[in-house]
């Protein structure tokens, strides 16, 4: 198991300009780690999948629940969960 693995949460099948920015940016500066997608079951995640291709960098997807991705609330549960740390 790798020591540091950057975890990038996804809720949304398409970013905007300043996310897709975000993204990219965060691929290609962190490529070397192993990089992890959480996201919902029922999100098509094709964009960044294709994102990360491009940009020569393989990508680990965790998939979650759908509820803790459809408010702040659900998101706050997930990330006080001991199963979402142990995943990782």
């Amino acid at each position: 198991m790798p020591l540091v693995s950057v975890v990038i949460p996804l809720y949304k099948q398409i970013p905007d300009k300043d996310e897709k920015t975000s993204f990219s940016q965060c691929i290609r500066v962190l490529h070397d780690y192993q990089i992890v997608f959480a996201c919902p079951l029922s999100l098509n995640i094709t964009f960044y999948e294709s994102l990360a291709r491009e940009a020569g960098c393989t990508i680990l997807v965790e998939r979650f629940d759908d509820y803790f991705f459809k408010n702040i609330e659900g998101y706050n549960h997930l990330l006080i969960s001991e199963n979402f740390y142990k995943r990782f």
